[in-house]
C-alpha cells in the first residue's frame, strides 16, 4: 500500500484526490496520503453507506454515493 501512496502522491502535484470505494483498505489509504501531506477531498462509491457503518463517521471526508 506504501509504493501505492507514494505514487499517488508523485502524480498528485497537489491535485484534488478522490477515491473510489469506502472500504477499511480507502480509509488506510487515506490516512496514508494524509501523512503526506496530501488531502482526499471526497470518496466515490456506490454503497456510501457501508463506509459510515463500519467506522461511525465519514471522518471529516464527503462520500458521494
Amino acid at each position: 500500500m506504501k509504493r501505492v501512496a507514494d505514487i499517488i502522491y508523485q502524480k498528485a502535484n497537489k491535485r484534488e484526490i478522490v477515491l473510489y470505494s469506502c472500504s477499511d483498505m480507502c480509509e488506510a489509504l487515506r490516512r496514508m496520503l494524509e501523512s503526506y501531506g496530501c488531502k482526499v477531498s471526497f470518496f466515490v462509491d456506490r454503497n456510501h453507506t457501508f463506509f459510515m457503518d463500519l467506522n461511525g463517521s465519514d471522518k471529516g471526508v464527503t462520500i458521494y454515493g
